[in-house]
């Protein structure tokens, strides 16, 4: 990706409102005034947020992944302040960015880089502004992408990674972008057949912005957005990127902030079909291990197979499940109406002629 960064002075798009031109005024029920020099000051606001979070973000990426040792003990509130400790990139080392957990900051007049998310955002609003449009066709994003994306094909400014030119793209951005140069042009870059990342969260973290391009106006954001979501993600991957589409379209809208009551609450459909619900099945997640003596399968009686003691456990939660299926309270609004147990993963044993310990 092509760092394409410095600030934004906003000529940009014509503000698409459910009027035009944020003096937040209210002059009907309908229409909604816009000052373009106050809102062009929140647009520098939001560019400038998106970068401390994206650099300060940077500092902690990939040390935590979950699991056994150290990635798996996540940082809390406490670590704010605190040493870095190594990703799972860079064994050993802290963070190039800064040793300490805080924000990362630049002096007015220096450049801010990005990641390829935050890349692309910028991309389309360049090409918007520079082509004088108000929404993207599949080939207007096909062309901003070939031309201000690197080619890993060539050689890049950053050099090689696994043998391979780097342009910092991944998942689902990378395969549509492949896709791209070989004449696909979206939405097809994004379909399940020709994109096994479809499902990934990359439109959700390169869309954002059209609902700024719409302050105030969702249904109108969520017509600006539709083709860069589509370009890499569909189904429930597609509709979690138009929830912060119309998120950020809401942040503008005066009539939150003149609500006489305001929200003590936001309700996030979940699962992601973005459907209110009012309650929701927990879960209690154990790990459980079963030890035994290790021989060769002739000779049965010098070892202890645990494979066959986590056959009898999981024999014996499936008896346990059958018992709270004939409880008292069961609650008939979830289905099932009883708690269920689940096995989702075994793993054991080394060669089939070793009794696994």
């Amino acid at each position: 990706m092509r760092r394409l960064f410095s600030w934004i002075c906003l000529p940009l798009l014509p503000l698409i409102g459910a009027g035009a031109a944020l003096s937040d005024t209210l002059k009907s029920s309908h229409t909604i005034i816009i000052d373009r020099a106050v809102y062009a000051d929140r647009m520098e606001g939001f560019w400038l947020g998106a970068s401390i979070g994206n650099w300060t973000g940077r500092i902690t990426e990939m040390d935590k992944i979950g699991g056994t040792g150290i990635h798996g003990i996540f940082y809390t509130r406490d670590d704010w302040g605190t040493y870095d400790l190594p990703s799972i990139w860079d064994e050993g080392k802290q963070s190039n960015i800064s040793p300490v957990i805080d924000f990362v900051l630049l002096e007015p007049g220096e450049v801010w880089g990005s990641d390829d998310d935050t890349d692309i955002e910028y991309m389309y609003q360049e090409y918007l502004f520079q082509n004088d449009l108000t929404i993207l066709s599949g080939e207007d994003v096909r062309q901003a992408w070939i031309t201000h994306i690197y080619d890993e094909k060539y050689p890049t400014p950053y050099g090689k990674e696994d043998g391979v030119f780097e342009n910092y793209l991944w998942v689902s951005n990378q395969r549509a972008h492949e896709l791209m140069l070989e004449g696909v042009i979206p939405p097809k870059t994004s379909q399940p057949d020709l994109n096994p990342h479809w499902e990934m969260i990359d439109a959700q973290l390169t869309t954002e912005i059209f609902g700024l391009f719409a302050p105030a106006n969702p249904l109108l954001a969520l017509d600006l957005a539709k083709m860069p979501i589509q370009t890499t993600a569909r189904g429930e991957a597609a509709l979690a990127a138009e929830f912060y589409v119309v998120m950020h379209a809401q942040a503008s809208s005066p009539f939150i902030k003149k609500m006489k009551y305001k929200p003590a609450s936001c309700i996030v459909g979940e699962p992601t079909e973005m459907k209110v619900i009012n309650q929701h099945k927990g879960k209690k997640n154990f790990l459980v291990i079963f030890n035994g003596i290790e021989s060769h399968s002739s000779l049965v009686d010098k070892g202890v197979n645990t494979i066959n003691y986590a056959a009898k456990f999981i024999c014996f939660l499936k008896s346990v499940e059958e018992e709270l299926k004939k409880v008292d309270n069961l609650d008939k609004s979830f289905s099932p109406p009883y708690t269920s147990l689940n096995v989702g993963i075994i793993d054991g044993g080394i060669a089939l002629n070793i009794i696994p310990k």
